[in-house]
């Protein structure tokens, strides 16, 4: 579902970035002497990890949260309950699958801290904003020193069978590999943890992720080779064209609210579920995720099941 860059970001090897962030200009003005002053506990984020421990403890009680409970509860937890039950989560571990997304957060907050002069160096690489840094540097952290890995082939198949291809537990154990599901939704999780404003976005057929503190807002791609900024122009025509209209009746190139979150993993558990001729169950998952997010009808997700079909579940 997403291409490879033919110049894709890369770690330099004296231990900076490269990034491109194609058609956005994002000016942070910001004094050198203040960003001292203020230290680079500011600069990497409040590092306050979401409270997860006390959190739903299955996919019912997922359902019962509003949307201002489930802004509470970590995406992470989230996508692995949605997973759970499913072929491929056999060995699913939710608490070590959680304490190793809380691993990996320090980890890129210390590599973070420790290529922070590079930004300083240089800046303009990064069209002056430190948060573009900051989720560069994630991403290339995530993949080149931790060792996640986009898998295209992934996103090739009409058919999702394995919970590990779609849910983030594949990309937190084993091979560590996802698609264009999973790997944003694991950005997330993890930039989250680093008190980054992230949110996930869908276009046709596809998820991405951007930072959105409500003034500095910009996409971000890692289903690709490295990792990628692109505006929503982008979007309208990768991968599938969408017109006007399209995005403005079915809410696209929108950040998703907790519950539109929630959605998603649903309708991705009822691909897994129906992949594995559990058609009844992925039906019931569907209705659920339609009630949450209706618009998002017949997009690439909603494939096996009809608009009425999801109806005529949902007035039983």
């Amino acid at each position: 579902m997403a291409r490879r860059r033919s110049k894709p970001e890369k770690r330099l090897e004296e231990g900076g970035k490269s990034s491109s962030r194609s058609g956005i200009s994002l000016l942070l003005a910001f004094a050198a002497g203040c960003i001292v002053c203020s230290g680079l506990f500011f600069l990497l984020g409040s590092g306050k990890s979401p409270q997860v421990q006390s959190g739903p403890l299955n996919v019912d009680q997922l359902l019962r949260l509003s949307d201002e409970e489930l802004a509470k509860v970590d995406i992470g937890l989230v996508n692995l309950l949605c997973a759970e039950g499913l072929d491929g989560s056999e060995d699913l571990d939710i608490q070590q699958c959680l304490a190793t997304l809380d691993e990996w957060a320090e980890i890129v907050r210390k590599d973070t801290k420790a290529r922070m002069p590079s930004f300083f160096n240089n800046p303009a690489k990064y069209d002056n904003s430190i948060n573009l840094f900051k989720i560069v540097t994630m991403i290339l952290c995530l993949k080149q020193d931790i060792g996640v890995d986009y898998n295209v082939d992934i996103m090739k198949r009409e058919v999702f069978p394995d919970s590990k291809d779609v849910f983030i537990h594949g990309c937190l154990t084993g091979k560590k590999q996802g698609g264009c599901v999973s790997i944003p939704t694991l950005c997330v999780a993890v930039g989250r943890r680093l008190g980054y404003p992230l949110k996930l976005v869908c276009t046709r057929e596809h998820v991405f992720f951007r930072w959105d503190d409500g003034k500095d807002v910009f996409n971000m791609e890692a289903c690709c080779t490295g990792c990628d900024s692109h505006p929503d122009e982008y979007y309208k025509s990768w991968p599938k064209k969408i017109s006007e209209d399209e995005i403005r009746a079915n809410k696209l190139l929108k950040s998703l609210t907790p519950s539109e979150e929630l959605a998603l993993f649903l309708e991705t558990r009822g691909h897994c579920l129906f992949d594995t001729g559990r058609a009844a169950e992925a039906q019931i998952m569907y209705a659920y995720a339609y009630n949450l997010m209706p618009t998002h009808v017949k997009l690439g997700f909603f494939d096996r099941v009809t608009r009425t079909e999801l109806k005529k579940i949902m007035e039983q």
